[in-house]
């Protein structure tokens, strides 16, 4: 069992344990990276983290790690106990952090581990399109359509959601894992090149890493699969939020 640990830079990791492993993305040359692993290796698409963020990171796991269960989480992003969440916030501690026997008893109940849900006014569509040019769900829409129709119903279900499973983060066993990457990625290559030829996009930065966060819910959902939603700090602040 791995947690890998997603940075486009060196940091500290709050905690010592061998279960989490720092994975640089985006082709990024950093100093003091003893012991860190870098998505540029093997089988990557490295080149591509300024439009897919830690998706990177996360397609290099996929297709270079044998690991009987893997996690994602970032280098100030971690997901805790409802204790280490409660000493966040209190005494803004950052203790807790999940160990590879919290990781065991979770995934006894639950096929995947996801943060909390982040709450919206607006529905899920909506509050991507403040982020992300309007015409990119659009284009993910099509593609949706074209290639796995039988998930049409749940984009639509996610879309109208005032809720998401954010940051493309997860653990999971990793035959489940490669399951959904799997069926992730050759979607968004397909969406980014849409995106590439569409003359109403022009800005691409974190497009695509974008699109990935809301598709989690989308394959969740019609996979059936049964979530266990884990508290997240920030260890960059005192984190009142839940992811």
């Amino acid at each position: 069992m791995k947690i890998y640990v997603i940075s486009h830079k060196t940091f500290q990791i709050p905690m010592e344990n061998p279960l989490y492993q720092p994975l640089i993305v985006g082709q990024n040359k950093v100093e003091n990276s003893a012991g860190c692993l870098f998505d540029h290796t093997g089988d990557h698409i490295s080149e591509k983290n300024r439009r897919y963020n830690e998706l990177t990171g996360m397609y290099w796991v996929w297709k270079n790690v044998q690991e009987d269960v893997v996690g994602i989480c970032h280098y100030r992003r971690y997901f805790v106990t409802p204790a280490g969440k409660l000493a966040n916030l209190l005494a803004e501690k950052q203790t807790c952090f999940l160990e590879e026997k919290d990781v065991r008893k979770l995934l006894r109940h639950a096929d995947v581990v996801v943060h909390n849900k982040t709450f919206f006014r607006e529905n899920n569509r909506a509050q991507f399109e403040k982020g992300v040019n309007p015409f990119s769900w659009d284009i993910l829409e099509q593609e949706m359509r074209s290639m796995y129709p039988d998930y049409l119903s749940a984009l639509q279900t996610v879309a109208n959601r005032k809720y998401a499973h954010l940051l493309n983060v997860l653990i999971t066993e990793k035959r489940i894992y490669d399951r959904y990457c799997e069926w992730l990625f050759p979607l968004l290559f397909q969406v980014e090149k849409r995106l590439d030829a569409s003359d109403k996009i022009k800005n691409m930065d974190r497009s695509v890493g974008m699109i990935g966060e809301r598709l989690l819910d989308v394959w969740l959902l019609q996979n059936r699969l049964k979530l266990k939603e884990c508290f997240s700090i920030n260890t960059e602040r005192k984190d009142w939020k839940a992811w």
